[in-house]
């Protein structure tokens, strides 16, 4: 019914600073490859974690397209922190019948018809399109602290391990326990439609 969300436009800005990073690893900045690396694995950890909590940190502008609409009269768009679509079309034509309520103590949001029944679609591809905001907000200062933690953890081991990463060497379990656990109250919890 639904093609996956898809993100059409995000900020470039770096969730992390290199400051960020260096003072976590107790260095100085001077080599410029070495900032470069750290860039790379910083953008690398933002991914990973977007994978992991359902959507994207910094506000990005997002797509869904659905072939109908669901036989259940509300639906969740696909990606965490989700805000009120910019816009929705169905069948190539502006519709505005709508509304919209957080759920999951405001990790989805919820669309549903403004009347009783969605409106009448031609099922087929790209026939209902969904544009809309997702993510903490604009800045960095708005991504959470234990998301920030999540983050520099994983530059660091991704940094200190990199020899295994690269050359796919079998690397010793980490203890992922309890960094993991600070993602746990952004994921969604839930089977959506």
């Amino acid at each position: 019914m639904t093609v996956a969300a898809v993100v059409i436009e995000r900020s470039a800005t770096a969730v992390l600073t290199l400051d960020e990073i260096y003072r976590q690893r107790r260095r100085h900045r001077g080599i410029a490859e070495e900032d470069d690396h750290l860039q790379f694995l910083e953008r690398v950890a933002v991914r990973a974690c977007e994978g992991r909590i359902g959507g994207p940190l910094l506000t990005a502008r997002c797509r869904e397209v659905l072939r109908e609409f669901p036989r259940v009269p509300w639906l969740h768009l696909d990606l965490a922190r989700a805000q009120p679509p910019t816009s929705i079309t169905v069948n190539g034509q502006p519709w505005s019948g709508w509304t919209s309520q957080p759920a999951d103590r405001g990790r989805l949001l919820r669309i549903e018809p403004a009347g009783e029944r969605w409106p009448t679609v031609t099922p087929g591809a790209g026939a209902v399109v969904i544009e809309y905001d997702a993510g903490f907000g604009p800045s960095p200062a708005d991504v959470p602290e234990d998301i920030r933690a999540w983050l520099l953890y994983r530059v660091g081991t991704m940094d200190e391990y990199r020899e295994e990463f690269i050359t796919g060497a079998t690397v010793v379990e980490l203890p992922t326990k309890f960094v993991d656990g600070l993602l746990k109250p952004y994921k969604p919890n839930q089977v959506h439609l």
